[in-house]
């Protein structure tokens, strides 16, 4: 599928002559007026618009200030008599991708919706991998968020923001975990993220029992890892916590159950033998000592099948 071209100008002939330059390498849709224009940018999801600066009832740059709120496309600029302060202010400002003068020069214009073409692509991946991040951060049930170099919050998700009493994760933004938790847990914290940033090495996997400010006890598995800038530099520091109370609590029954079963075997008064499928003895209560005369130490890891029972 070609990528799509929407022009604006009003004048038919050079509308017309834009259309036929453009006509074999894009689907091209056309405009002498701003409302068309929109009306057209918006049902066919347009890659470029390519906009004259000097139109009745509206300027070319102010047409595309507003095209850039509601539009990804890349956005081109043409006309003979631009203002150059409001032109290199829209440039400045991201209104427009670039400039073309009137008349032009066919290659350099083609070249110029190239260009364009390929920034329209860049800058809608972005925004969707934009929005998968923010899907995924608003989703997720583990607490994610990121920090400065001063372990200050730039950003937290809304599990994090709950966890913390707090509504709006953006009122987070410049605080520290002093302002939520127990002083000695935010100075630990606050420590090994100055050992992140120093090292410029994660840490993993931090199992840590906390009272959360909300009030209650639980049991936290963190990982905090640096964040480099373009020159390489640590700038920050980005963690994930997941709450494993529920996992803890199920450990402790499980840790409570083996020892009541212990418990039963050492003081049963049967003999007890349990084995691994090939035959090698991994359990040797009391009673089977006394039954069969050997120690758990002389019989463990034995095979039952080559163990004489009742030695002489």
């Amino acid at each position: 599928m070609s990528d799509k071209l929407l022009i604006l100008d009003d004048e038919a002939l050079i509308l017309a002559s834009l259309e036929h330059l453009f006509e074999d390498d894009y689907e091209v849709f056309t405009a002498t007026d701003a409302g068309t224009a929109l009306r057209l940018a918006l049902e066919h999801d347009v890659s470029v618009i390519l906009c004259d600066e000097r139109m009745p009832g509206v300027t070319g740059h102010e047409f595309l200030r507003d095209m850039r709120e509601i539009s990804h496309a890349a956005r081109v600029m043409m006309s003979g008599y631009a203002d150059m302060n409001a032109l290199t202010e829209a440039i400045n400002s991201g209104q427009i991708f670039a400039y073309v003068d009137k008349p032009w020069e066919p290659l350099k214009l083609k070249a110029t919706v190239a260009a364009a073409v390929v920034h329209f692509k860049l800058v809608r991946d972005v925004d969707q991998e934009r929005g998968l991040l923010r899907a995924l951060m608003e989703n997720i049930p583990d607490l994610i968020y990121f920090k400065d170099c001063e372990s200050r919050f730039t950003k937290v998700n809304q599990a994090h923001a709950r966890t913390l009493g707090i509504k709006d994760s953006v009122q987070c933004i410049g605080k520290s975990d002093a302002n939520y938790f127990e002083p000695e847990d935010a100075l630990r914290w606050r420590l090994d993220e100055e050992e992140i940033i120093r090292s410029g090495q994660p840490q993993g996997d931090l199992i840590e029992q906390l009272k959360n400010p909300r009030g209650g006890l639980g049991w936290w598995s963190t990982t905090k890892v640096p964040m480099f800038d373009r020159r390489g530099q640590v700038c920050g520091i980005a963690g994930i916590s997941r709450n494993i109370t529920e996992l803890k609590h199920g450990e402790e029954l499980l840790r409570g159950e083996n020892e009541r079963n212990r418990m039963i075997l050492e003081t049963s008064h049967d003999a007890f033998i349990g084995m691994e499928p090939d035959g090698s003895i991994t359990d040797w209560n009391p009673q089977a000592e006394r039954t069969f005369g050997w120690t758990a130490a002389e019989i463990m890891g034995r095979r039952l099948c080559d163990t004489v029972i009742a030695p002489e």
